[in-house]
This record gives C-alpha cells, sequence and structure tokens, in this order.
C-alpha cells in the first residue's frame, strides 16, 4: 500500500508537527506492506495565473503530475502547523495545484465526484495557542476537500497550546503522540 505524506512544515526537522506526523507514519509502516513517498512543499510552488491554463481550461503539465501522485495514493497524510487560523501558504498553494478536475475529482449532473483512491486522508498539526478545533480552518478545508476528492475518512490530530506559559508543553505532545500513534495502529486495517 501506498500513502502520500505531504510536509508543509517550514521549520523542518525542528518542527513539533513533523515529530507529531512521524510517530503516526511509524506506526503504519510496522506493518511492513506500506511505503510512503514524503512531498515536501517548497517555494517552487506559485499561485495560479492565467498562463497555467494555457489551453483555456487544461492544466500544466507540473499541476497534472501532482494531481496524480495525490489521486494514485492509497491513503493522504498531512503535516502543517496552526497559521492565522489555517495553516502555511505553501500547503494552499499545492492544494490549488493539485485540485484538478478530470484527475482528483470531476463535475457530474449531480455534483461533483472524487476521482482519488485513497481510503482516508489525515492531518497533523501543532498549535503555540488554545485552538478551539472549529476555529481551525485549515481543518475545515482538509475535511471539505478530502470529500470533493472521494476521501470521506478524515481524522486530525492535534497538540494545542504548546507555547502558553503555564502549560505542560512536553505532556500535551506526548498526549497528541500517543492519538497519532493510537490512529496510526488502527487505520493499519484500512490498509489491508
Amino acid at each position: 500500500m501506498h500513502l502520500l505524506f505531504i510536509n508543509a512544515c517550514p521549520r523542518g526537522e525542528s518542527s513539533r508537527t513533523l515529530a507529531l506526523s512521524r510517530v503516526y507514519l511509524e506506526a503504519l509502516e510496522t506493518a511492513g506492506n506500506v511505503t510512503v513517498t514524503e512531498r515536501r512543499l517548497s517555494g517552487n510552488l506559485t499561485p495560479l495565473t492565467a498562463d497555467d491554463f494555457p489551453g483555456g481550461q487544461q492544466r500544466t503539465d507540473g499541476d497534472v503530475s501532482l494531481a496524480r501522485e495525490l489521486a494514485d495514493a492509497d491513503g493522504v497524510v498531512i503535516a502543517a502547523p496552526y497559521w492565522e487560523f489555517t495553516f502555511p501558504a505553501l500547503l494552499h498553494l499545492y492544494l490549488e495545484r493539485v485540485s484538478v478536475p478530470g484527475v482528483t475529482f470531476r463535475y457530474t449532473e449531480t455534483g461533483s465526484e472524487g476521482l482519488c483512491r485513497g481510503k482516508f486522508f489525515r492531518y497533523f498539526f501543532t498549535a503555540g495557542g488554545p485552538v478551539p478545533a472549529e476555529e481551525n480552518l485549515g481543518c475545515t478545508l482538509l475535511r471539505h476537500l478530502a470529500g470533493l476528492y472521494g476521501m470521506g475518512d478524515f481524522k486530525a490530530v492535534g497538540a494545542r497550546g504548546l507555547d502558553v506559559i503555564g502549560l505542560d508543553a512536553t505532556a500535551i505532545l506526548e498526549k497528541a503522540k500517543a492519538d497519532a500513534a493510537a490512529l496510526g495502529l488502527s487505520d493499519r486495517a484500512l490498509l489491508s
């Protein structure tokens, strides 16, 4: 089984979000039949412009190849910290590029239909402040996109309040890591 891991953690290996997501991936990989492709997002992503649609509605080959990579994955895992009510701009740019009609979804007379074969969509994040779940717009956006792509099994695991004075950041992160590991173990059944 093949997972696509989208690493949108600007701080690299020192990222708490990345550490959280790696616990989940390690729990999945112990199943032995899981391979993970990591797509580390970088500054080479740019917003879509008219130049990206040379044939009217046709997208560039680069967008189509990114979209096919997402569509062909058996599961999608995203790691992105909570920033300004959502997540870093690079992830927004990536999602804009992979939302390609005819590859990740299509329009029908009754609405949209997902074309991705993935069984699940997972999102891992950390937040310095105490973010109520309903205020994490990144979760809301990713849940909707998972549905659009046909991967309705969406779950998010986050560690909130890591920079709040008086809270035990280590304990909060360890609890989130335990939740991530438990989710990884339960998701192994989805991949068999």
